[in-house]
């Protein structure tokens, strides 16, 4: 029983959680870009466009 445990955790637990480690990474990496971006472009017609 123990070696089907731990084939669960290595194909199947591993994985999704790099996964989702990953999407969370890329959105704190998107929200902080977006917001740097803005505050550079305030004030100019480049706004609307980011």
């Amino acid at each position: 029983m123990g070696p089907a445990i731990l084939l669960v955790v290595l194909l199947v637990a591993v994985p999704v959680g790099l996964m989702v480690t990953g999407a969370v990474i890329a959105a704190i990496f998107g929200v902080t870009l977006k917001k740097d971006i803005d505050e550079e472009f305030d004030g100019t017609e480049h706004l609307s466009l980011s």
